[in-house]
């Protein structure tokens, strides 16, 4: 394991961005996976382990960045259901987790496959 602050964290990039490409908007946000002192997490600008900004009735990306020395796979869960993965992001890497169209009232949160103690957060919907 790699020893306190020798992983780097991607470079930033705004977490969140809604772009319009002909009728269909996209909700893009950042996420890296970060390791200090032999503990994953999610980071972002927001922070570790942010809560993600989903918007309704457009497609909402979730980038991900993998600068740690382990794979990670991002899962979004509504209760004990999966609604979406990214796939695994192998060491180095980037991907994304594609959402499919979310509802008001759902209520969803992800977490990584292999460190789901400390990489885990919650989602927000709103219009």
């Amino acid at each position: 394991m790699s020893s306190y602050g020798s992983s780097p964290i991607a470079n930033p990039v705004k977490s969140q961005d809604t772009t319009s490409t002909g009728n269909n908007q996209t909700n893009v946000l950042q996420l890296n996976a970060n390791e200090k002192k032999g503990v994953y997490t999610w980071m972002n600008k927001e922070g570790t382990n942010p809560t993600l900004n989903f918007k309704l009735d457009v497609n909402n990306v979730v980038q991900l960045k993998n600068p740690t020395d382990s794979k990670h796979q991002l899962i979004l869960t509504e209760g004990a259901n999966q609604v979406a993965t990214s796939g695994d992001i192998l060491v180095g890497k980037s991907g994304k987790l594609v959402v499919p169209v979310v509802s008001q009232g759902e209520t969803l949160s992800y977490v990584c496959l292999y460190h789901p103690t400390t990489m885990k957060g919650t989602v927000t919907i709103s219009p």
